[in-house]
């Protein structure tokens, strides 16, 4: 998965298929869209064209990347867990819509107001809104881009032998996902890996910018000031 520009992730992990073994995972795309952006539909006047090749390298997409300085620094997080747990999106959101930015000090309350969502380490639906959650769910803290891109293939390489697939095991494919957090993460986004495992189970791998994340700027880091 690589958070696109709504700040929701879609996949990389799976092959390109209409139902998987696992749950639906809401509002991502199919497993195994390679699609940067929501789904679309197609007028029925017009022939709909054929869909780009699953899980392709996503280097192109540097092009879209937003303006702005880049973060000061990316947080981490990982989630290993049942599946039905992972697709229970009642913990996974606060129980306020934000659509425009709001003020620290706002973003501050909403937290204050959701406790169930603070004391989920279910990864949120939306990806900065980790940086609401507690400082003690934070797995690393990386200022530069290729340390956060290392920490991100080390927990690909840790989880590999539990992924259900053979296609995600698949180093050339592995390959294709680490070149592309590479490039997110060098422009300053933030970078989202899920993946089924045996037994029922599902990953989550996040990398989260912050000081400022593109997504939502204004939300403050979870680790308070930094110098």
């Amino acid at each position: 998965l690589i958070a696109n520009d709504s700040g929701f992730g879609v996949s990389l992990s799976q092959t390109h298929r209409k139902s998987g073994p696992g749950p639906r995972l809401s509002p991502l795309p199919t497993p195994g869209r390679a699609d940067f952006g929501p789904d679309s539909t197609e007028p029925k006047s017009r022939k709909a064209s054929p869909r780009p090749p699953a899980c392709r390298p996503v280097a192109g997409t540097r092009t879209a990347q937003p303006r702005g300085g880049p973060p000061g620094h990316w947080h981490c997080y990982r989630w290993t867990g049942d599946r039905r747990t992972y697709d229970d999106e009642s913990a996974r959101r606060p129980p306020h819509l934000v659509v425009h930015d709001i003020p620290p000090s706002e973003w501050k309350r909403i937290a204050a107001a959701s406790p169930a969502f603070m004391a989920s380490d279910v990864p949120p639906l939306e990806v900065p809104h980790w940086l609401l959650r507690p400082a003690r769910m934070i797995r690393a803290t990386f200022q530069e881009p290729d340390k956060a891109s290392a920490w991100y293939r080390d927990q690909v390489t840790d989880l590999t032998p539990a992924f259900m697939t053979d296609h995600d095991r698949d180093p050339a494919r592995q390959a294709e996902w680490q070149a592309a957090a590479e490039g997110r993460l060098g422009w300053g986004g933030d970078v989202v890996g899920g993946w089924y495992l045996r037994r029922a189970g599902f990953a989550s791998v996040q990398v989260v910018a912050c000081s400022a994340n593109r997504i939502r700027p204004t939300l403050p880091c979870p680790m308070g000031p930094q110098p």
